[in-house]
């Protein structure tokens, strides 16, 4: 039920504007709110910035040699946080105010700890599809080599060197358990 007054008010303030409605006019609105765009879901790239991202992303790929789906989802998140790193020496030297530095601190942080958890995952994925191929070379070698035995085989002769250089890195299955139980103890530390 209307009241005397709403029902006298021209149909303007009756009907008050719903935002943008156009693309520009949204995009440009989602940004209002954007002081640094540190914590955002995707990185800020400023127009003038983007040459130096697409450098950062060729070199970042270059080094990483990411291929694939599941290798393409951590090095987006390293790629992100390497461009946040960047940003942050930029803004923590022009920071004057020590509540706003603390807080940058603490995006680096966090910042670092995802880069290198991504560099670590993508790193894993190429490790396993290394030795997922080198196992799938071994069964053709054990099937081109009947009258040999593969037991009678070095680990040189058996292994890719890249493979054997992994497996040794991770020496023996207690080890290697160890060694995930600390990680998994640091990280729930942290």
């Amino acid at each position: 039920m209307s009241t005397p007054t709403t029902a006298t008010l021209p149909d303007a303030k009756q009907h008050p504007q719903t935002g943008p409605r156009t693309p520009e006019g949204k995009a440009r609105s989602a940004q209002n709110a954007r002081k640094h765009g540190l914590t955002s879901a995707s990185p800020f790239i400023a127009p003038e910035d983007r040459p130096a991202y697409d450098e950062l992303e060729a070199s970042l790929r270059n080094e990483t040699k990411a291929f694939g789906a599941l290798e393409e989802v951590p090095f987006q998140a390293a790629l992100a946080n390497a461009w946040n790193l960047r940003r942050l020496t930029r803004f923590e030297a022009e920071c004057a105010d020590m509540k706003e530095l603390i807080k940058l601190q603490r995006y680096r942080a966090s910042a670092e700890r995802c880069y290198y958890r991504a560099i670590k995952e993508i790193a894993t994925q190429q490790a396993h599809a290394l030795a997922a191929a080198n196992f799938r070379a071994i069964a053709a070698v054990k099937a081109a080599k009947q009258e040999r035995s593969v037991l009678e085989m070095s680990d040189e002769e058996f292994y890719d060197p890249e493979v054997l250089t992994y497996l040794r890195s991770l020496g023996t299955p207690e080890e290697s358990f160890k060694r995930w139980q600390e990680e998994q103890a640091t990280t729930k530390s942290a």
